[in-house]
């Protein structure tokens, strides 16, 4: 991170042990959500620099990774399996997991309303998940 008035160095975020594909900050921007190609979602606190979860996802690469709208979840997208995780953010535990793609995934994003996500995918498709409803269940 720099400091954008003289571009100084203002912290380092280390801990991934191969290049973050996507970053994400939460709502409050307290937090910043990082994927990688080694194979971890991680959760920042952005004031301290600490890392606050090291997750293993479980789905190759991290290709993509987003915070709800209320700070309460992260979703990641992996290079294999085809499949979205939902993750509790304070806890780092899975909630859900989204199936439906044939392919790799490359991007997740949560819609401004918080009830939806959408997953798009090398296999040319992009998926829409009701998690408020899916929650629910």
């Amino acid at each position: 991170m720099f400091q954008t008035q003289t571009w100084n160095d203002l912290r380092q975020l280390k801990g991934h042990t191969k290049c973050v594909w996507s970053l994400a900050f939460s709502p409050d921007s307290e937090q910043l959500a990082s994927g990688s190609r080694d194979k971890t979602l991680r959760i920042w606190d952005v004031v301290t620099g600490i890392e606050r979860r090291n997750i293993a996802a479980n789905q190759g690469y991290v290709e993509s990774v987003a915070f709800s709208q209320d700070g309460q979840y992260v979703a990641s997208v992996g290079s294999s399996g085809g499949n979205c995780i939902l993750w509790d953010a304070a806890r780092g535990t899975k909630i859900r997991e989204f199936t439906g793609h044939k392919n790799r995934l490359m991007s997740v994003v949560f819609a401004p309303n918080g009830k939806l996500l959408a997953t798009s995918s090398s296999d040319r498709t992009v998926l829409f998940w009701d998690v408020a409803r899916l929650l629910d269940q």
